[in-house]
């Protein structure tokens, strides 16, 4: 089942601001069944599991929003302040079998209590102004945003070379809860919360062809998301993966100039490209019950960087040279990856003959 709803406003001229929520939630059951040599059937085990899913508002450790303390620190927190409010069960030195039996049950009670004490602070301490009640909060779709300005070439630093540009902003975030159905109520399983700026900013110009003598166009963008995992019924482990990655794409390209060559006058165009990427992933594993907050680090640096020009004479001849660098840096506090590199040098030429008679 999906729920959606979206709303879009101007802003002032060239911008606008779209708002969007949705919610999901499934439902799957497992049936075992066997049948005997006499065709008798019998009905085992039934696995119950259940999905939620909501648009999500998390705001990352940065400038003023970190006073929302939306991170693993947070949680960790919170949580240990409402696991000592609880409790310990404990047993009578000299126990009797009614004692034990007590005890047992009591543990149990706890262990579950402290698993649903996780579970919400794991779900409210990473979301930001979390002010609605009890199943209200849970189900309610929080808002993700698009922002759009068109028309930044009329802007005054702009409109003297370039024809046209654009600078887009889009947030969006997630949370998604899984869990099984016992006769004792809901277990829950795995819950994650994806937030991230895809882009954080991006800016696409088209320069002006009187000024450039030809086609220019570029874009640069900054995106960065964050993914929080955590097993809930192993009470112990949150992994926590930051992606952070920026662009950069030109291009120029200048077609129909001539020039003589051996009493002929050819027809070319020239194309000039360049793709730039730096990427750095950093995912760290935070154990509850002994919090580091360096965490157990598995991180590295990808840096992609591959310029070409291609030249074309009268579509019959075409040339295409290429230089491809790519480089992954392996963090030093930990990671899975090996340093290395690659460099590629290539050049293509392509002839076209065609004749008749």
């Amino acid at each position: 089942n999906n729920l959606q709803g979206s709303t879009s406003r101007t802003l002032w001229p060239g911008a606008s601001l779209n708002l969007n929520w949705n919610t999901k939630w499934g439902y799957n059951q497992n049936t075992t069944i066997t049948t005997d040599g006499d065709g008798i059937v019998t009905q085992g085990d039934v696995l119950s599991t259940f999905s939620r899913s909501r648009s999500y508002l998390s705001l990352p450790d940065w400038f003023i929003f970190s006073a929302f303390d939306n991170d693993i620190e947070g949680v960790v927190d919170e949580y240990a302040r409402r696991k000592s409010e609880l409790p310990v069960p404990q047993l009578p030195a000299n126990p009797t079998g009614a004692d034990s039996i007590t005890y047992g049950q009591a543990l149990v009670a706890y262990n579950k209590q402290i698993t649903s004490i996780l579970s919400e602070t794991f779900e409210q301490q990473l979301e930001a102004l979390n002010w609605l009640p009890g199943n209200l909060g849970k189900y309610l779709p929080r808002v993700n945003w698009q922002f759009t300005w068109n028309g930044l070439e009329k802007l005054p630093f702009f409109t003297g070379w370039l024809s046209s540009a654009s600078l887009r902003h889009t947030y969006t975030g997630k949370f998604t809860y899984n869990y099984r159905a016992t006769p004792d109520g809901e277990v829950p399983e795995t819950q994650t919360v994806t937030r991230g700026f895809s882009p954080l900013a991006q800016l696409n110009v088209t320069g002006k062809d009187e000024v450039f003598g030809g086609s220019a166009t570029g874009s640069i963008s900054y995106n960065t998301t964050t993914d929080f995992v955590l097993v809930t019924a192993a009470r112990s482990e949150i992994s926590k993966e930051v992606k952070n990655e920026a662009t950069l794409q030109l291009n120029y390209r200048k077609r129909g100039f001539s020039f003589p060559l051996f009493g002929l006058k050819l027809q070319n165009e020239i194309e000039f490209q360049t793709n730039f990427s730096y990427s750095r992933n950093n995912r760290k594993r935070f154990n509850l019950t002994d919090f580091k907050p360096e965490g157990n680090n598995n991180g590295s640096t990808k840096i992609s960087f591959r310029p070409s020009i291609r030249y074309s004479i009268s579509n019959a001849v075409d040339g295409l040279a290429f230089i491809s660098y790519d480089a992954t840096i392996p963090d030093e506090e930990g990671s899975r990856e090996i340093s290395r590199s690659t460099t590629k040098v290539g050049i293509e030429i392509r002839l076209r003959i065609s004749g008749g008679r």
